[in-house]
């Protein structure tokens, strides 16, 4: 069920790949990110080993919309470190990060700084905490006004007003930490989309102001609750809702549930301090039925917040992994706790309260206060929750590479475990053990690499480590997507061994489900290039491997010799598939495929040049 993980622009993969050695230089970088950046606001630099830049300075946005790349000057041998700071184009989140590539060597250790932001800003939160509170103020108490306290709009003004103005000085503080964040002029910033969304809600609130300022009546807080709904619009366009890219729905309807999450809380607690406040003094016929017109508001509004509020966490969430293993999980449990104690509260409100409120308004003030207190923490909840990242989604990508296998003599058993198997740094385990289940005496273990994807890529060596039962160690020998041949050699006093292992780094193509029950695979190569691909029927029995690549501009590359397209799946080997050309750069491979998880891999060499791309996609027949 996990969805796209869209919310901060979070790096997702990048060409070179972290920690990847290459034989040849590269003429470029590129980095993948979750979430579209802002151009104009980010940085990538690529420097050697003594600090000084190697790249053009030239950074522009790739074919793909989530996508940067940066030139580089002629690299020699030796060991370059990507540093980046991206602004996202949706909500003006920042995050930075660095990697480490090498060319002609293996980057030493375990480089990679995660992508990451500066963490919570305190101005952005201080910032969204005093907008949010403000527009609940302005929208929640206008509606009561309208709808549920008309004898006392009067009462209200000066409450309303203080909403917006209180929202006013949120945006303004908001601007402050987005503007520190972007290390930009504001002239840059506001010519971004999240510098003009500060803007918008600047205009409606101010505008809202003046509506209120003008006068009490109907009209007058109509107004209000419209301007200050576009406020609450222009925030959640600005937010995590307008990235969402999940089965349950994309931005339009993330947008939709976000702005009626919103909204309702407002209504709920919003319009409570304004009851409270318009039914001040002794008990009165009218009051009680203004808190019985609130009550059915607020009953709807609590309803309409919690299946909003589970629908959204879904989407960012995802998994239960997600909810208990990430910091923005854990302030969506706290918001849910918060939220079960208003729940809690209004239900001894309606079902005990609401009975006397004619002739005894004490119980209801009471508690409307505790109220009050509660969603004020459950709104710095809400701030801080804007600020983090929802945790990235389970994927395949991030499964760990397994393999296991004996040696020749059947006298040690081996089972290899790569985290998170894609190229680049991955930690190595390895736990050996007797098949026929004696005890095994061994000194020490190693792990020797040769690639088998095709490619002048030299053999390497890693010693492991004994920790307990298993053997570790962590380092970038799986340098470059595609097929690897592990082996586990082992020396002891009276045990001597080598088991044969495969494995294969996992794909960045991304999945796009399409009619028929297929799906295809979209991938971006070095240089700009891309290909689509999808295996059909993906059934077990024959099937058609199309393989299609396209150049930056999105036209169909030429290559002028066939491809060689291999399907590879654990314990079987890799499989030569039957090429047959389709049209210039499209071509198909046909082969008989058994149940499992198989990796199909192109090697093409386009028109012009004599440098291959390498394609490929992971799939389960």
């Amino acid at each position: 069920m996990a969805p796209g993980a869209l919310a901060h622009a979070n790096l997702d993969s990048s060409d070179p790949a972290s920690g990847a050695r290459l034989e040849q230089a590269p003429t470029s970088v590129t980095l993948h990110f979750t979430e579209q950046p802002e151009l104009t606001l980010s940085d990538v630099q690529v420097l050697a080993s003594d600090g000084t830049r190697v790249d053009k300075g030239d950074l522009h946005a790739g074919d793909k919309p989530r996508t940067l790349v940066i030139g580089v000057n002629k690299l020699t041998k030796g060991t370059y470190t990507v540093a980046w700071h991206c602004i996202s184009k949706v909500d003006g989140h920042a995050t930075a990060g660095s990697f480490a590539f090498g060319v002609g060597v293996n980057p030493t250790a375990p480089t990679t700084k995660a992508s990451s932001g500066p963490g919570p800003n305190p101005f952005e939160m201080a910032g969204r905490w005093l907008f949010i509170m403000g527009v609940v103020v302005a929208f929640g108490g206008a509606l009561v006004a309208l709808v549920a306290v008309r004898q006392a709009r009067a009462t209200l003004r000066r409450y309303v007003t203080a909403g917006c103005a209180l929202a006013i000085v949120g945006v303004g503080v908001l601007a402050f930490a987005q503007h520190r964040a972007a290390h930009a002029p504001w002239s840059a910033l506001l010519k971004v989309l999240i510098g003009r969304a500060l803007v918008e809600r600047s205009i409606a609130l101010v505008l809202a102001l003046i509506a209120i300022a003008i006068g009490a009546k109907a009209v007058n807080y109509i107004l209000v609750l419209l301007l200050a709904g576009a406020a609450i619009l222009a925030e959640v366009l600005a937010g995590h809702a307008a990235a969402a890219d999940s089965w349950i729905g994309g931005p339009p309807l993330q947008i939709a549930a976000q702005w009626i999450h919103f909204a309702s809380a407002a209504v709920w607690m919003g319009g409570l301090a304004a009851l409270l406040l318009a039914i001040r003094g002794a008990e009165s016929d009218e009051k009680g039925s203004a808190v019985l017109r609130y009550s059915r508001l607020a009953a709807i509004s609590l309803f309409v917040v919690a299946a909003t509020g589970v629908y959204r966490a879904i989407g960012q969430i995802g998994s239960w992994q997600g909810l208990f293993h990430s910091s923005y999980g854990y302030v969506v449990i706290v918001k849910s706790v918060l939220l079960g104690g208003l729940a809690a509260l209004g239900a001894r409100q309606r079902f005990w309260n609401l009975r006397i409120v004619r002739t005894n308004l004490a119980g209801l003030r009471k508690i409307g206060k505790t109220e009050l207190v509660v969603a004020t923490a459950l709104f710095v909840a809400t701030a801080i929750l804007t600020g983090l990242s929802p945790p990235a989604p389970a994927s395949a990508a991030n499964t760990p590479l397994t393999a296991d296998g004996v040696d020749l003599g059947h006298t040690v058993r081996a089972h290899l475990e790569v985290a998170p198997g894609q190229a680049g740094i991955n930690t190595f385990t390895v736990k050996l053990s007797d098949p026929n289940g004696g005890n095994l005496r061994i000194d020490t273990a190693s792990l020797r690499f040769s690639y088998e994807s095709g490619g002048s890529i030299g053999p390497s060596t890693l010693p492991l480590r004994r920790h307990g039962d298993t053997w570790t160690a962590t380092a970038a020998n799986l340098s470059i997507t595609g097929r690897w041949s592990v082996t586990v050699v082992v020396q002891g006093a009276t045990t001597s061994a080598e088991i044969p292992l495969e494995v294969a780094t996992h794909c960045d193509a991304q999945a796009i489900p399409g009619g028929k029950g297929l799906t295809s695979y979209t991938q971006t190569l070095p240089g700009g290039d891309s290909d689509t691909t999808y295996a059909d029927p993906g059934k077990p029995g024959r099937n058609e491997i199309h393989f299609t690549f396209f150049d930056s501009k999105g036209n169909e590359l030429s290559i002028p010799a066939e491809p060689t397209i291999t399907a590879w799946r654990p314990n079987h080997g890799a499989l030569g598939l039957a090429v047959r050309r389709f049209s210039a750069g499209h071509f198909i491979a046909s082969g008989r495929l058994g149940r499992g998880n198989w990796l199909f891999e192109a090697l093409a060499v386009p028109k012009g040049t004599d440098q291959p791309l390498r394609a490929c996609f992971e799939q389960t027949i």
